[in-house]
């Protein structure tokens, strides 16, 4: 089975295919990911395992970035939010859906709850190795 990854960054500019790619083009995604001013991650769509998030996203739940890399998604998940999260879930890496967007409840380190609005998309044919 090929894992897939889930993150919640929209590009809204598409290059075309005849332009020249920049050769520092992961370096680009490094520092647009890093400095946004919303909390982004990456999971794997198959555990729901972090693979990579931002210092925001790390700063609203109230774990390290080593932290948030050891857990997934469904245990920050409110537990009232959980099933509609993962169907949403299970649609899109289905290909019935291309995006989803929710408001649902994490549960911050401290255990209080945080109110998120969430919108997560397939980033098919990402290398996650270019810039772990």
């Amino acid at each position: 089975m090929r894992t897939q990854f889930a993150c919640a960054m929209k590009a809204t500019a598409r290059t075309d295919p005849g332009e020249p790619r920049s050769p520092d083009a992961a370096g680009l995604f490094r520092a647009v990911f890093e400095q946004a001013a919303v909390g982004v991650a990456q999971t794997e769509t198959a555990t729901g395992r972090y693979f990579r998030v931002n210092q925001r996203y790390c700063d609203m739940v109230g774990y390290s970035r080593e932290e948030m890399e050891r857990l997934d998604f469904q245990t920050l998940t409110h537990p009232d939010d959980l099933a509609a999260d993962l169907d949403n879930l299970r649609r899109l890496v289905a290909g019935e859906i291309r995006e989803f967007s929710m408001a649902k409840r994490y549960r911050h380190k401290e255990g209080r709850v945080v109110w998120v609005n969430l919108t997560v998309l397939l980033c098919p044919g990402f290398n996650v190795t270019r810039w772990k």
